[in-house]
């Protein structure tokens, strides 16, 4: 029960409004670069996940004016990352893969910059150093 309402309208909305809080705080410091974990999409993507795509197009509608703050997403390959459930990672990897595939959806759909890191841990990483270097 509680995994599905977090992936709702009735919670994503203030994870995300949490999300860019945070990450207007971090441009307020104008660093060179900023590399988070999660992002204002996030959101859009997860409630997309559970079929409410007019809830998913009401949260990008939010932080469209955002979007250009971002350099590119880099989306980790799920077949390269082991993953084991914690007290927040609870989904199967069937769910693992269906937020990995809307992912992608999305990002094909909106024309938003992003790339598919896969390979080992230290390949993601050395790609990821490139790209921040870069």
């Amino acid at each position: 029960m509680f995994r599905q309402r977090r992936l709702s309208t009735l919670v994503c909305p203030q994870v995300q409004a949490l999300v860019l809080t945070n990450e207007q705080d971090a441009h307020r410091l104008n660093p060179r670069v900023i590399l988070c974990d999660r992002s204002v999409i996030d959101a859009v993507v997860y409630v997309k996940s559970q079929g409410d795509i007019k809830g998913a197009n009401e949260l990008l509608k939010r932080v469209e004016f955002w979007l250009p703050t971002y350099h590119k997403f880099l989306l980790l390959d799920p077949a390269d990352v082991p993953y084991k459930t914690d007290e927040i990672r609870q989904e199967t990897p069937e769910t693992r893969q269906k937020f990995h595939d809307v992912f992608l959806t999305f990002f094909k759909e909106t024309n938003i910059p992003y790339e598919l890191l896969s390979g080992t841990k230290e390949e993601r990483i050395k790609r990821v150093t490139k790209i921040i270097e870069g």
